[in-house]
């Protein structure tokens, strides 16, 4: 084969990816647009016309399941009215619990018509009848309470027309210890506060295989001379350092 019929051959196998896509359903013998050139098959069974697309699109939703499931949990729960949005063992909504579910109704561009309920966790289980229905008293306060915010919901401005569709579930309350952000909201005026904390004695070495502590506080140095001459390091009534440091 000539260096042109090389070239012909590979603008034909080209402009039938480019037609068809990574992947054809058409056959070498096909006519109409699913036919594929001569020689598709032993190309396709030899390499693969996807890549790196395909891998691409595997690795890039493998990626992005995790975080889209993150998003979605914490969709829910921003949609979530809580038992503490009512009161205790009744289904009267709070003002807290009005006012939770008048801001989901005025999110922007467009409110989300799934609004989610806790299930009531606040009925004693201990109350009437004990243990042997409790189970039977709170879904009916559940059954009860998500009728009171869905009245509520449907007695929303009618601006988006909106048909808001409760659902219950048992979610674990998202928290944390309320000392963390109150320190945090009061320390908000100080601005940012830190650095390292100095003090104390070190601990340095003798040369003679033992430690002792440094408690020099004058800078040390060879003594005042005395009466004889000069004196030795640290002779003298000085206190210029007994010496020297150690070292």
């Amino acid at each position: 084969m000539t260096r042109s019929m090389r070239r012909a051959a590979a603008a034909v196998v080209a402009g039938g990816l480019a037609a068809t896509g990574c992947h054809g359903t058409g056959t070498a013998t096909a006519h109409g647009p699913n036919a594929q050139p001569e020689g598709w098959t032993r190309y396709y069974n030899a390499v693969d016309p996807c890549w790196p697309e395909r891998y691409n699109a595997v690795a890039r939703a493998e990626t992005l399941a995790p975080f889209a499931t993150q998003v979605n949990n914490g969709r829910v729960l921003e949609q979530t009215i809580w038992n503490w949005h009512f009161e205790s063992g009744s289904d009267v909504i709070t003002p807290a619990g009005q006012a939770k579910l008048d801001a989901i109704a005025q999110v922007r561009p467009q409110p989300d018509g799934r609004v989610y309920m806790q299930v009531a966790r606040d009925v004693p289980a201990y109350g009437a009848g004990g243990l042997d229905t409790v189970a039977a008293r709170r879904e009916e306060l559940t059954a009860k309470r998500a009728e009171a915010v869905r009245k509520y919901m449907a007695a929303q401005p009618s601006l988006h027309g909106v048909n808001y569709e409760v659902f219950i579930h048992d979610a674990p309350v998202p928290s944390m210890p309320a000392d963390f952000s109150a320190r945090g909201y009061r320390g908000q005026a100080l601005g940012y506060v830190g650095g390292l904390s100095t003090g104390g004695t070190a601990v340095t070495s003798t040369g003679t295989g033992t430690t002792t502590t440094n408690t020099n506080t004058a800078p040390g140095g060879q003594g005042p001379s005395g009466p004889g001459g000069p004196g030795s390091p640290g002779s003298g009534p000085g206190t210029g350092g007994s010496g020297g440091p150690n070292y």
